[in-house]
C-alpha cells in the first residue's frame, strides 16, 4: 500500500511541477530572496537545482509551498525508514535492546556528542517517532523533541514516553535554554534554513553545540558528482542540496563558529557542528 502511495505521490508531484515550470514558477532563493542564481544540474527534464549567489543555498525548482510543505510531512511523506511505526511487539523489542543493532540504533550520533558534552539539555529538532529522544535520555541527557508531523510526534509520546512538541512557537521564547540540539536528515526537507539557524541561535546557551547531519551535496557542480549524488540530493522530499559552503557561510552569518565539518555516520553523509558565539 505504502509502495502505490509512493508511486501516486512521485507522479502528482512531477505532473505539478511541469505545470509550475510551464506557467512560470518563481526561482527566487528561498532563504534570502535574492533573484541571482544559476541552474547547478537538473533531472526528469523538469526539475532543477539552482545555485543562490548571495547565500550559496542549492535549492530545487519548482520550490515547495510553506503549508503544502507541512500538509504533506503529516500523513503523505513515506519513507520507510523514517514513517514506518513499529507495532506493540516490535516497539517493545526495541526498548527491551536499547534499539541497538536496529535500524534505528543513535549510538553513533551519541558517541559523537559524549566526546563534546557528556550530559545537559537536549532538543532533537526534527525527531520523528521519538526514537533519537528516548535513546537521547538513557544516554543521560534531559532529552526532548520537536517534530513537525503530528501523528509521528503522538505515536512517540504515547509508545515512548517522551516529550515531543508539535509547535514551532512553544520553543521560541526558551531563551539561552538547551545546550545541545541535534538535527537528523531535517534541514533539506524544510522551505527556508536561515530561519531555524537564528532560532537555533536563540535557544541554545552561549557556547551551546549544534550537530547537523544532511544528505552529502558537495561537488554538484561538477557533472560526475551530480550524476552519481542527485537522485538522494533533490526532488520530491528534499527541497535543499545542502554542502559546506552554504552551511559554514550561513551558521558564521547567524551567530555561530563552526567547529567542524566532515563525513558523517556513512559515505554519504555530511556532518557539520557549531557553537554558539
Amino acid at each position: 500500500m505504502n509502495f502505490l502511495t509512493d508511486i501516486t505521490g512521485s507522479a502528482s508531484f512531477l505532473f505539478k511541477s511541469a505545470l509550475r515550470m510551464l506557467t512560470g514558477s518563481d526561482k527566487s532563493c528561498p532563504n534570502c530572496d535574492s533573484k541571482k542564481y544559476r541552474i547547478v544540474t537538473k533531472k526528469y527534464f523538469i526539475i532543477h537545482l539552482y545555485r543562490c549567489k548571495r547565500c550559496k543555498l542549492m535549492y530545487r525548482v519548482p520550490k515547495q509551498d510553506p503549508k503544502e510543505n507541512r500538509k504533506f510531512y503529516q500523513n503523505k511523506y513515506i519513507e520507510p525508514l523514517a514513517t514506518e511505526l513499529p507495532n506493540e511487539e516490535e516497539i517493545k523489542e526495541l526498548k527491551r535492546t536499547k534499539f541497538r543493532s536496529s535500524k534505528k540504533d543513535f549510538k553513533k550520533y551519541i558517541d559523537v556528542i559524549k566526546k563534546r558534552k557528556k550530559t545537559g539539555k537536549l532538543l532533537d529538532f526534527g525527531a520523528n517517532w521519538g526514537n533519537g529522544v528516548w535513546q537521547f535520555r538513557d544516554a543521560g541527557y534531559d532529552a526532548e523533541g520537536y517534530e513537525i508531523s503530528k501523528p509521528r510526534a503522538k505515536y512517540g509520546e504515547n509508545n515512548l514516553d517522551v516529550k515531543i512538541s508539535t509547535v514551532i512557537g512553544s520553543i521560541l521564547n526558551r531563551k539561552n535554554h538547551y545546550d545541545i540540539i541535534h538535527t537528523s536528515h531535517v534541514l533539506e526537507h524544510l522551505t527556508t534554513i536561515n530561519r531555524y539557524f537564528r532560532l537555533f541561535n536563540q535557544i541554545l546557551k552561549k557556547g551551546g553545540l549544534l550537530f547537523i547531519y544532511v544528505p552529502d551535496c558537495n561537488g554538484m557542480e561538477n557533472k560526475k558528482t551530480a550524476a552519481k549524488k542527485k537522485n538522494y540530493a533533490f526532488g520530491k522530499n528534499h527541497n535543499f542540496a545542502l554542502d559546506t559552503q552554504f552551511l559554514k557561510k550561513n551558521l558564521q552569518e547567524t551567530g555561530f563558529d563552526v567547529i567542524s565539518a566532515g563525513k558523517g555516520t556513512t559515505n554519504s553523509e555530511l556532518c557539520v557542528i557549531a557553537q554558539k558565539k
